[in-house]
């Protein structure tokens, strides 16, 4: 997900409501899918909430959160 509120599923832009449809299709072909929820450094916390949102409603169960490291200053 990015700050403006662009969801990508597989490099593929969607919006929330395509995000939900392709993720109960890939649920029905895979019972065991994992889904990792990434966003960009200035994604909104309630974005990413919307996001985990649709995975629940999909009943995607193994869902994670991509983190990266804060950068250090000397």
């Amino acid at each position: 997900m990015q700050e403006d509120g662009k969801v990508f599923l597989n490099k593929a832009s969607l919006d929330i409501a395509g995000l939900h449809e392709q993720l109960v299709g890939m649920r029905i072909i895979d019972t065991n899918l994992s889904v990792i929820v990434r966003g960009d450094s200035k994604t909104k916390y309630r974005q990413i909430r919307a996001v985990l949102d649709v995975c629940q409603q999909a009943n995607v169960a193994k869902v994670d959160l991509a983190t990266e490291a804060a950068d250090k200053k000397k």
